[in-house]
């Protein structure tokens, strides 16, 4: 696809799919990918046309900026894409995540919103680093990790339904602590305490009985013949 003069509709088109970057390492190869396949759509002259390399720079902001910034050379959509993998790419590689994943522990008080998203920034890591095709994998470990960190209540309602998505799995694990949440509730409220009149009377002490002077005693059993008044 080539835009010589008086083709706008072709750039504005292009324009429309550039995507903006904001220098988030977890989502500098997806940012990469998303340009390379716009470039494919393209021939050898208008991936080296100016107007496109203006245009990526500038949807760039933030820390993808300062990237880019000391640059002397930025003529080209690879110079570019150089700049920023020199400064954002992320320092770890795929083993060290998952080793980072493997020590995820739910924190104390800790609801399941909360550790998913704890659990999602190393699912977007290693999307970012990982080197299989299929993103299945990772997610799929994720989810295992995060199912085995919540209660064991919570954890056998995500287990059943078999979640695909880390997504889902926390939608799951909300919804059950919310169902806990209210059913405890309801039997907390449900629950009926002594009246303070009966506290009261359950309380009193046992009291003796007065028996006359001259009453016969207790007999219990064979207890032989009594004596004499």
């Amino acid at each position: 696809m080539a835009f010589p003069n008086g083709e706008a509709a072709n750039f504005k088109m292009i324009a429309e799919l550039i995507p903006r970057y904001d220098g988030n390492t977890k989502r500098l190869n997806h940012y990469i990918r998303e340009i390379e396949n716009i470039f494919n759509l393209l021939d050898d002259t208008a991936r080296v046309h100016p107007a496109i390399t203006c245009l990526i720079k500038s949807r760039l902001s933030g820390t993808a900026i300062d990237a880019i910034a000391y640059q002397e050379t930025l003529n080209s959509w690879e110079t570019i894409k150089d700049a920023l993998v020199r400064r954002l790419r992320e320092p770890r590689n795929e083993i060290q995540v998952m080793q980072e994943l493997s020590r995820v522990r739910r924190n104390r008080n800790e609801d399941a919103e909360t550790l998913g998203k704890r659990l999602r920034e190393i699912l977007d890591t290693l999307f970012s680093v990982g080197t299989h095709t299929n993103k299945s994998y990772y997610e799929n470990m994720v989810i295992e990790q995060y199912t085995s960190n919540l209660d064991f209540q919570v954890s056998i309602a995500v287990r059943i339904a078999q979640p695909t998505t880390l997504e889902s799995a926390i939608v799951i694990a909300r919804q059950e602590e919310t169902k806990l949440s209210f059913n405890k509730t309801f039997n907390n409220n449900n629950y009926s305490a002594p009246s303070t009149s009966a506290q009261a009377k359950f309380r009193e002490p046992i009291r003796a009985i007065n028996r006359p002077q001259n009453s016969l005693p207790l007999r219990f059993g064979n207890s032989g013949p009594m004596p004499d008044e």
